[in-house]
């Protein structure tokens, strides 16, 4: 990888031109060692590539970029036989919008079958496959509509500034465990604009990043704390154990001394019952309701899940049936009650709390 989002770098546009020329330089090193065929060289892109995105058909590369930087390394990628990584959150363009985007389009969890809308005579049923393909059909304009393509960053935060709407816990693990679900669907499902083509995918991030500067959502992509516990469970293939039952290994026994660890912020100890995505994945959604009517139907406090309460949004499924699970939870844990729900439903020391709505914990 040459470079992160090089053409994102404003400041630093006389690194443009150079950056075709240092990839080229480093494959002729990986030729003249025999190692061309296994190790491809490449960089990475952001969605501020293109200049139109919408819908996908009108994929097109910003100007500035597209004939002196793009179209040669296209081609340089198309001869030998690379990939393009592009760096694509849905989130982000789902918060810029969120009264106008569906948030079940933005988080992957409409069914693949169903169509939110066509372009071109092509069904998009979730908003990673039309960023993704408007992509594709810039690349097409400048006549390289065979290159492979890699997901190089996608996920979804779970915290945020005021002004950054949907930044929880739910909407984290519902777009990731979708993610993992579409990325390793047998056999792969690809994008309206190529389908059936395997799509090679890397969530962002693996830790919580709580050193960087900027919005809060900069600290918070993670699936791991900074000390190596679990932020939410999740299942990364499709036997996998749950994230947050596997054991961080010791480095006791490192060939290497270790070096400091690094300070961290203490764990809280509170804990929240909300759906889990063994649910999300595996579990039809008429099974969720049923855990919710229950919960809402035995003690939940479900008031606050209605039109025009705090909980009401985000209006999904998920949300409702995580406030519900965690308000029985808390109402009647000291009673023995468990949070389960029929396996819908586990405990998390990640607060899921959104904005004015807030979550119960006693």
């Amino acid at each position: 990888m040459v470079g992160n989002e090089v053409l994102s770098d404003y400041q630093n546009q006389a690194t443009w031109l150079l950056l075709l020329p240092a990839m080229a330089n480093i494959h002729a090193s990986l030729l003249n060692h025999g190692l061309a065929d296994s190790i491809k060289v490449t960089t990475s892109l952001a969605m501020d590539v293109l200049s139109s995105s919408y819908p996908p058909s009108e994929g097109t590369f910003r100007s500035d970029i597209a004939s002196p930087v793009l179209q040669p390394l296209l081609d340089f990628a198309n001869r030998t036989g690379s990939f393009l990584f592009l760096d694509i959150y849905p989130f982000f363009a789902w918060s810029a919008n969120p009264a106008n985007v569906s948030l079940d389009y933005a988080t992957l969890s409409l069914d693949h079958t169903t169509v939110e809308f066509e372009d071109a005579g092509l069904r998009y049923s979730n908003m990673l496959d039309a960023q993704l393909d408007a992509v594709l059909a810039a690349m097409d304009r400048l006549g390289f509509p065979g290159v492979n393509v890699v997901i190089g960053e996608t996920g979804w935060p779970t915290k945020g500034d005021d002004n950054q709407p949907g930044t929880n816990v739910p909407n984290a693990t519902l777009y990731n465990q979708q993610l993992v679900k579409k990325a390793l669907a047998d056999p792969p499902r690809g994008t309206p604009r190529r389908p059936g083509a395997f799509i090679p995918t890397y969530i962002f991030s693996l830790f919580n990043e709580d050193q960087k500067p900027g919005p809060t959502t900069e600290r918070n992509w993670g699936l791991f704390y900074p000390n190596g516990t679990p932020v939410y469970p999740i299942l990364l293939s499709n036997d996998a154990p749950v994230l947050s039952h596997i054991s961080v290994p010791s480095q006791n026994n490192a060939p290497f001394p270790s070096p400091p660890p690094a300070p961290v912020a203490p764990v809280a100890a509170a804990q929240w019952c909300v759906v889990s995505p063994v649910a999300v994945a595996q579990l039809d959604q008429t099974t969720l309701q049923a855990a919710l009517d229950y919960a809402c139907g035995t003690g939940a406090d479900c008031s606050l899940i209605e039109p025009g309460e705090p909980c009401y949004l985000p209006n999904t499924l998920l949300s409702h049936a995580s406030y519900a699970f965690n308000s029985y939870w808390q109402k009647n844990k000291a009673l023995g009650a468990t949070c389960d729900f029929n396996g819908s439903a586990l405990l998390t020391s990640s607060d899921p709390s959104i904005g004015d709505c807030v979550f119960d914990h006693m």
